[in-house]
């Protein structure tokens, strides 16, 4: 039996100014289990901006997606995920993405 190869893709910048094209932060890939997977956005100074336990969520930029386009703040901030393979291991990532205009 072959099993599908577990992919993950985690951009580094997004540039949400409504034209199309990397409006949104949110993780692409294949194989992971839906059941498990934890997304949180935190600002420079550790406080919780964004999180979702639903892939395919995606940030818009604004605290708790609540905000509009010019609520964003543009800035480095620091992203956790947490997901698991179908019938497999689970991973932890840490790192930036960076939100540009």
């Amino acid at each position: 039996r072959v099993k599908e190869l577990f992919t993950f893709y985690i951009p580094n910048a997004f540039t949400p100014n409504s034209n199309g094209e990397n409006d949104y932060f949110y993780p692409q890939g294949i194989n992971w289990d839906p059941d498990n997977f934890q997304m949180s956005i935190f600002d420079r100074w550790g406080n919780l901006i964004y999180n979702t336990n639903t892939i395919g969520d995606k940030w818009n930029g604004t605290i708790n997606n609540s905000g509009l386009r010019n609520d964003v703040v543009l800035d480095v901030y620091v992203y956790y995920i947490h997901i698991k393979e179908l019938g497999g291991l689970e991973h932890d990532y840490i790192g930036k993405v960076t939100l540009v205009r």
